[in-house]
Parts: C-alpha cells; sequence; structure tokens
C-alpha cells in the first residue's frame, strides 16, 4: 500500500492501483497515447489519467534534459 497526497488529501492506494497510475501518467509525460479504458478501483470505483495537451514539448514543465542547461555552451 502507497499513500498518495494531492493538496490536503491522501489516497490510500492498493497495487493495482498504482500499477495503473504509474503506468499511464509514464505514458502521458512522454506524449504517447493513453488508454482509452479506465481503471476500476476497488476504493475509489473509477481511475482515470486524461491528457489535455498537445505533446509533452509543448509543455513548458517537460525538458528532455533537465540536468543540463537549456543554453548551448561554446568555446568562444
Amino acid at each position: 500500500m502507497i499513500t498518495l497526497t494531492i493538496d490536503a488529501k491522501k489516497f490510500t492506494l492498493n497495487d493495482e492501483d498504482i500499477v495503473y497510475l504509474a503506468e499511464t501518467l509514464n505514458l502521458a509525460v512522454r506524449g504517447k497515447k493513453l488508454p482509452s479504458e479506465k481503471h476500476s478501483s476497488l476504493a475509489y470505483r473509477t481511475l482515470a489519467v486524461e491528457d489535455d495537451s498537445a505533446s509533452p514539448r509543448s509543455n513548458r514543465y517537460f525538458r528532455s534534459h533537465p540536468d543540463r542547461s537549456d543554453h548551448v555552451l561554446t568555446d568562444c
């Protein structure tokens, strides 16, 4: 069991809920197509991840190399 905290609300998730959320959030961050079916959770009825953005590249919060600077370094 893992507890997911969003704002001040806490959600205790079982293994199936965790796997569904991890896989679909990973797909959303990569800009891949999300599964159309929703996950039936025993505790929360239905879980779904919906992606409203066009791609992760258009989202300024996601970068391909977060450990590198956005600026190209040169030997000038």
